[in-house]
């Protein structure tokens, strides 16, 4: 089963591939989608943190990597967003996407 940041992910994706078509009759809108990624992920202030922060241990290691893909995964729907308020907070986000994973990282004892 789909964690609830990984659903809205998926939701969001596939709002993208269905936008021009009447398959999305029904769906939830865009914004209603990243409303729920961003309800279910950390907070942006706790990625934040993730991009400084080193050495990162494997729990924030393997955060940040799943932050950079979901991050990676819904940058196209930023144009399809009317909220302004969520497209800044999108973008906010979309700017870590880069920094999420810069080394050194700590191999945990490895």
């Amino acid at each position: 089963m789909d964690r609830e940041d990984e659903a809205a992910v998926n939701l969001i994706t596939t709002l993208v591939e269905v936008r021009d078509s009447d398959v999305a009759d029904g769906l939830p809108t865009m914004d209603e989608a990243v409303e729920r990624w961003l309800a279910a992920t950390t907070t942006l202030a706790y990625a934040a943190h993730l991009c400084t922060e080193r050495p990162l241990g494997p729990a924030d290691i393997r955060l940040s990597r799943r932050l950079r893909n979901q991050i990676h995964a819904i940058q196209p729907c930023w144009p399809y967003v009317a909220s302004a308020v969520l497209a800044d907070e999108l973008r906010a986000w979309i700017e870590l996407k880069r920094p999420l994973l810069r080394l050194p990282v700590s191999h945990g004892g490895v």
